[in-house]
């Protein structure tokens, strides 16, 4: 009984969590825009292990920008609002 309360647990908070990514992703279409500057991209790979002990790679798309409001220069590093990796090299590419 336990364990799936524990299981339910952790479904539940991450169904809440992608709930607020979600939302927040639907309010971010209408905030306002300004023109900014890529200044470094690239792809990020990250190993662990799984229960086998097997290496298991991931990969994300890195980016670092700049953008000014009203004369004051901002940089920021997020693209998404939950860290998103794949499996695949070749779909981080393309994101990038």
């Amino acid at each position: 009984m336990i364990p799936y309360l524990i299981v339910s647990g952790i479904a539940a908070v991450v169904l809440v969590k992608m709930g607020i990514d979600i939302l927040n992703g639907f309010k971010s279409r209408n905030w306002p825009t300004v023109q900014g500057t890529i200044q470094q991209s690239g792809m990020e790979a990250h190993q662990s292990r799984d229960d086998d002990g097997d290496i298991r790679t991931t990969y994300g798309a890195s980016v670092l920008y700049t953008y000014e409001v009203m004369g004051q220069e901002f940089r920021g590093d997020r693209r998404t609002f939950s860290n998103v990796r794949t499996s695949s090299a070749r779909n981080t590419q393309k994101i990038l």
